[in-house]
């Protein structure tokens, strides 16, 4: 049998890496043992079935951007499924009175500091650790995840336009002034909850990644592995313990009610069994160094910002979507640019230099490449945007595409004007954030031999 250190490089790329490996051993003259057979044997199943997932998962991506297209289409969805909606969050409220009841100003700032895990600020800053600590295919599936879920959560709040727990009757609004982000939030419908969908998705696909490592790819073999291994069920516990907590604090703070985390719960589950399936395929597009790469990611994420459906009233969802839409952009960019710094061999070489984890070796490296990492992104990222404020409403003009800046002309009170503007300035912004974390702050690391 391979070792660890052999199980966890065939993880990396397609799941038939285990196949080949076994070949190579039978070219090599080398003979392998029944186990390895049916490791094999599993591994070919695995890949099969990850292709059928990948034909269902386009079909239905297919099917829910067509709904997205076409007013009509999500509009019908949103008369027939909105009020039973309704009717749920009004059944819901004596709920989450009752949770409230319980208050505490301990609760109140442990629940507050924790919906901060799901925003963009902590999203900007962990993605990018992880490829700069070395752990590159798990930052390059995680990123692309994180962008799928926020995008498919935020555009389903919009589709179905669920409001929030009423909080004229009864249910209170715990929130603070230190910027926690419920100012924003409570500006958003409620079905589903996206902090739900987003933390069981992003701590449920790390925990699946690394278990994962060592059991040859087989989604079945990592719960029976989680089950025998007792420090993979501590983590798997804790793993739920989070979510759950998650969970009961969208509904402590009156921000959901319960058919909402519900609805977050299920969607969470069906993203999560869907992406595990198809995670090396992904990664594979995202590590391809075919030309038309970037240009079809770019008409992906242009698609995708078009298709997105418009709610009742105008909420801040649509941008988070279109924020992690260009940040996927961005590093599917880099990486295509970059393949030395984004190899199996150069994340080797990292985890060599880096020093296991935890350990001080490993502290000191993430955390001079995190600060130095941070400034040059954040930089990066306030130049971009001031350049693009000047460059995208030129190529406007220059093309005769009507626009203006919707949100300046709703403060004015007038009517917007043709494309709103500011739609792809952020996109290309943020496609600037995830190009800048993969190639720029790589090439400084390696200037400086950090």
């Amino acid at each position: 049998m391979p070792g660890d250190d052999g199980l966890a490089q065939m993880r990396l790329g397609f799941r038939k890496a285990l196949a080949r490996r076994l070949f190579e051993l039978e070219g090599a003259g080398g003979r392998y043992s029944p186990e390895e057979r049916s490791a094999f044997e599993n591994g070919y199943r695995a890949a099969v079935q990850d292709v059928l997932v990948m034909v269902g998962a386009g079909l239905a991506g297919m099917a829910f951007l067509t709904v997205c297209l076409s007013p009509s289409l999500y509009q019908k969805v949103r008369e027939m499924v909105r009020p039973w909606v309704v009717r749920q969050v009004e059944l819901g409220r004596p709920f989450v009175i009752w949770i409230q009841k319980f208050r505490h100003p301990l609760l109140d700032r442990m629940h507050l500091f924790a919906a901060n895990s799901c925003g963009v600020l902590f999203y900007i800053t962990m993605l990018p650790l992880l490829f700069w600590v070395g752990e590159l295919q798990l930052a390059r599936q995680a990123t692309s995840f994180m962008a799928t879920c926020i995008y498919v959560g935020n555009a389903v709040k919009d589709a179905i336009s669920a409001p929030r727990p009423d909080w004229s009757k009864g249910v209170r609004l715990v929130r603070d002034g230190a910027g926690d982000g419920s100012q924003t939030d409570e500006m958003e419908y409620g079905l589903p909850s996206t902090h739900t969908i987003n933390t069981l998705c992003m701590w449920s696909y790390v925990f699946y990644y690394y278990s994962s490592s060592s059991s040859y790819g087989d989604g079945f073999s990592v719960y029976l592995r989680t089950l025998r291994s007792p420090w993979l069920l501590l983590l798997f516990i804790l793993n739920i313990t989070w979510c759950l907590f998650m969970m009961h604090g969208r509904v402590y703070l009156g921000m959901h009610s319960p058919i909402d985390i519900v609805a977050g719960l299920v969607l969470a589950v069906l993203l999560l069994h869907v992406y595990i399936q198809i995670d090396d395929f992904i990664d594979a597009w995202m590590t391809a160094t075919t030309a038309f790469v970037p240009a079809y990611q770019l008409a992906f994420a242009s698609v995708l910002c078009w298709t997105y459906p418009r709610g009742l009233q105008k909420t801040p969802s649509y941008n988070y979507a279109v924020y992690f839409t260009g940040v996927c952009l961005g590093v599917v960019t880099g990486v295509w640019r970059c393949p030395h710094h984004h190899s199996v061999e150069a994340a080797a070489r990292l985890r060599e230099v880096r020093g296991p984890f935890p350990s001080v070796s490993f502290f000191v490296f993430g955390g001079r490449r995190f600060l130095l990492g941070l400034v040059l992104v954040l930089l990066l990222r306030a130049v971009t945007k001031e350049v693009l404020k000047i460059l995208v409403p030129a190529v406007l003009r220059l093309l005769s595409i009507p626009h203006s800046d919707h949100e300046a002309q709703e403060k004015a009170k007038k009517s917007p004007i043709g494309y709103n503007v500011l739609t792809p300035i952020r996109l290309l912004n943020y496609a600037a954030v995830g190009w800048a974390v993969v190639e720029p702050c790589f090439d400084l690391f390696q200037w400086l031999h950090i």
